[in-house]
């Protein structure tokens, strides 16, 4: 986990999608860190009712983000597979809070792109976090390639969108190589 720090997000959230392990304090910090609402112009007001806020949710192939989502959502919505790049389109999924309606966007997994097809699923990844609110990288703790996250977190930042961080499949981890 330690590497993971130095991408500056804080807190990280080491869960498991699978086990739905430590997901509701992951969805409290998703809803705190929320932009405010604004109007037209771009002003800030009280909301009277939940507004729908566009969360996207981001990573390397097979880093449990359909998993997460179906998890989050308590139904399952996208399709799950050890097969990467199962996902090829953005798949919207819907979680009502008291504060606003999280609109989740499963996207396809981010990766080198070596053909001109997954140079396409690529970009569909990455206009979903131009249409997001808030980004939600998840990171595969059982792989970790913290060159290729890294890369992805830089380019994600470059939007101005709030950003959490997900460490998924704590549960694949053994106690003594949490701290890595």
């Amino acid at each position: 986990i330690y590497p993971y720090y130095r991408l500056g997000l804080e807190p990280l959230f080491a869960v498991s999608a699978e086990h739905g392990i430590w997901l509701p304090d992951l969805l409290d910090h998703i809803v705190e860190h929320l932009p405010p609402a604004t109007d037209a112009e771009g002003f800030a007001f009280e909301q009277e009712e939940a507004d729908a806020v566009g969360v996207a949710v981001v990573g390397r192939p097979n880093a449990g983000k359909s998993t997460l989502l179906n998890r989050i959502l308590g139904e399952k919505i996208s399709i799950t597979s050890r097969k990467p790049q199962t996902t090829r389109n953005r798949i919207l999924g819907v979680r009502h809070s008291p504060v606003a309606q999280l609109v989740f966007f499963d996207t396809p997994g981010v990766h080198i792109a070596t053909d001109q097809f997954n140079a396409r699923i690529v970009e569909t990844a990455m206009a979903t976090v131009g249409d997001a609110d808030v980004v939600l990288v998840v990171v595969d703790l059982s792989r970790p390639d913290f060159e290729s996250e890294r890369l992805m977190v830089n380019k994600i930042n470059d939007e101005k969108k709030p950003v959490v961080l997900a460490l998924n499949k704590l549960d694949l981890i053994s106690k003594n190589n949490l701290l890595e």
